[in-house]
C-alpha cells in the first residue's frame, strides 16, 4: 500500500512548482504536467494552490484538470 503525502507537503510541493514555471506563456499545463510528474496524478488539493498562483478561480484551473 503507496502512503499519499499530506495536503501540507501536497501545496508546499504544488507552491514550488507553480513558482517555477508561472513565468511562462500559458503556464497553467506546464504547471498541471510537473505537479503530474511529482505526484502521479492531480491532487486535488493541488487545485487551489494553482488558482492562487496563477490568479484564475478554482472551477477554470480543474475545467482544464478534467
Amino acid at each position: 500500500m503507496t502512503m499519499q503525502p499530506a495536503s501540507t507537503e501536497i501545496a508546499s510541493r504544488t507552491a514550488a512548482i507553480v513558482e517555477e514555471l508561472k513565468g511562462l506563456e500559458g503556464p497553467l499545463l506546464p504547471i498541471l504536467h510537473g505537479i503530474q510528474e511529482e505526484f502521479g496524478h492531480v491532487p486535488q488539493d493541488a487545485l487551489p494552490v494553482i488558482a492562487d498562483g496563477l490568479n484564475l478561480s478554482r472551477a477554470e484551473v480543474h475545467g482544464v484538470v478534467t
